[in-house]
C-alpha cells in the first residue's frame, strides 16, 4: 500500500518512502553531474575550437586585420565563467542534498532546476547574429536536464518552462525576427514537450525500480527471518535430542547400575541363607539330643536368632522381588502364642544375661487362641515392641 504512486506526479503514497526515495535519488546524482559535467566541458571545448577556427579562417581572408579571434575567445571565456559558477553550484547544493536528509534532497530539486532555467535563459540572451545556430542547445538542455539529472518530472518540467515562455515572449518582439529561424519556437515547444515526457517516463522507471527493489529487499528480509527461525528451531530440536538421549542415557546407567546392585545383593542373601540353614539345622539337631537346661536354652537362642537373621535375608529377596516387579506371596502358618513369646524371651534373655538385675516375667497366656499368619513378621514385631519398652524403661 506505501508503494502505491499518484499515476500524475508519480509521488508514493507514504511520505516516508518518498523521502527516502528522494534521499537516494540524491545520493546517486553526484557520478550523474560529474558524467554531465564531463560531457559539457567537451561540448564547450569542440565548439570553442569550431569557431577559433571558423574566426582564423575569417581573420585570413581579411588579411590578418580582423579582431574575430579574440571576439571568439571573449566570448568563449564568458560561456566558461558561467558554466564553471553554474557547476560549482549544483555540486554544492548536490553534497547539501546528501547530508542533510529528505528536505534538502527535495530542495535540491527545485534548485537545480532554477540554476538550469537560469543557465538556458543566460544562453537564449547571449544569440546574436552570429551564433543564432546556438539555440539548439537550448532544446538540448529542455530534453535533457530534467531526464539526465534525476529531476522529478513535474518540477523540472514546471521550472523549465520559464526559458520557452521567455523565448516566446522575446520571440513576440520584431527584433529577433532576422535572428531566429521561423520555426525557431516550434522547435523549442517540441523539446520542452518531450523532454517532459522523457521526464515523466525516466521518473516512472526509477520508482518502479526503487519499489521492485523495496519488494525484493522486504521479501529476503522475510525469508532470512523465516530461515533464522528454522535454523532456531532446528538447533532447539537438536538440543532436545540431545537432552532426551543425555537423560535416556543416564536413565539406561542408573537402570544397569540399579539392576546390577539389585543382583548382587540377591546373590549375597542367597550366599547368606545357605550357611544359615546349615547353623539352624544344626540347632534344630543339637536341640534334639540330651542337653543340660542351661544348654538347651542356649542352643534355642541359636535357633531362635537364626530364624530371625533367616527372616532378615528373606525381606531383603522380598524387597528385590518387588523391585524386579514380580509378585510377592505371603506365607501364613499357624501361630503359637506361647512358643512365640517363649523364642521372644529367650532372645531377650541372651541379651541382658540370665541371673541379672533384670529379670523376665513369664506373661500370662493363658485362653490365647492360635492365630494364622507370617510367624518370622510377628516375631520381629513382638521383639522390636520390647526393647521398645526396655529402652524406655
Amino acid at each position: 500500500m506505501e508503494l502505491e504512486m499518484n499515476p500524475f506526479s508519480l509521488a508514493f503514497r507514504s511520505p516516508q518512502v518518498e523521502g527516502e526515495f528522494l534521499q537516494e535519488v540524491a545520493n546517486r546524482r553526484w557520478p550523474v553531474l560529474m558524467w554531465v559535467f564531463a560531457f559539457d566541458v567537451f561540448c564547450f571545448m569542440f565548439r570553442f575550437i569550431a569557431k577559433l577556427t571558423v574566426a582564423a579562417d575569417q581573420a585570413a581572408l581579411a588579411g590578418g586585420s580582423s579582431g574575430r579571434p579574440f571576439e571568439v575567445v571573449q566570448e568563449m571565456g564568458h560561456q566558461l565563467a558561467n558554466m564553471a559558477m553554474l557547476y560549482v553550484l549544483i555540486g554544492l547544493l548536490n553534497k547539501r542534498a546528501r547530508t542533510a536528509g529528505n528536505n534538502a534532497a527535495r530542495q535540491e530539486e527545485v534548485l537545480l532546476s532554477i540554476c538550469m532555467g537560469l543557465a538556458i535563459c543566460n544562453l537564449l540572451a547571449s544569440l546574436r547574429t552570429d551564433n543564432a545556430q546556438d539555440y539548439v542547445y537550448v532544446s538540448f538542455f529542455l530534453i535533457c536536464t530534467s531526464t539526465f539529472l534525476k529531476i522529478r518530472w513535474w518540477v523540472g518540467t514546471g521550472l523549465l518552462a520559464t526559458p520557452m515562455v521567455a523565448v516566446q515572449c522575446w520571440y513576440a518582439s520584431p527584433a529577433p525576427s532576422a535572428l531566429l529561424p521561423p520555426d525557431a519556437l516550434v522547435h523549442i515547444f517540441v523539446a520542452w514537450a518531450v523532454g517532459g515526457l522523457m521526464a515523466y517516463l525516466s521518473d516512472w522507471y526509477r520508482r518502479q525500480m526503487y519499489a521492485n527493489a523495496r519488494l525484493a529487499c522486504a521479501a529476503h528480509e522475510k525469508e532470512m527471518m523465516e530461515a533464522t527461525a528454522r535454523i532456531q528451531a532446528q538447533r532447539e530440536l537438536a538440543a532436545a535430542q540431545a537432552q532426551a538421549a543425555q537423560r535416556a542415557l543416564t536413565v539406561a546407567r542408573e537402570k544397569a547400575a540399579h539392576e546390577a546392585k539389585s543382583e548382587f545383593m540377591s546373590l549375597m542373601c542367597h550366599e547368606v541363607r545357605t550357611p544359615l540353614n546349615g547353623c539352624l539345622a544344626s540347632a534344630e539337631m543339637l536341640l534334639e539330643t540330651p542337653l543340660k537346661e542351661e544348654q538347651r536354652e542356649l542352643a534355642n537362642t541359636i535357633r531362635v536368632s537364626g530364624s530371625i537373621l533367616l527372616s532378615t535375608v528373606s525381606n531383603f529377596l522380598d524387597f528385590f522381588k518387588l523391585e524386579a516387579g514380580k509378585r510377592l506371596d505371603i506365607v501364613r502358618s499357624e501361630v503359637v502364642p506361647a512358643h512365640l513369646v517363649g523364642d521372644v524371651h529367650c532372645i531377650i534373655e541372651a541379651m541382658i544375661g540370665k541371673g541379672g538385675p533384670v529379670a523376665l516375667q513369664p506373661p500370662q497366656l493363658a485362653g490365647v487362641p492360635e492365630v494364622r499368619g507370617p510367624t518370622m513378621v510377628l516375631l520381629l514385631l513382638l521383639l522390636l515392641l520390647l526393647l521398645r519398652a526396655a529402652m524406655a524403661a
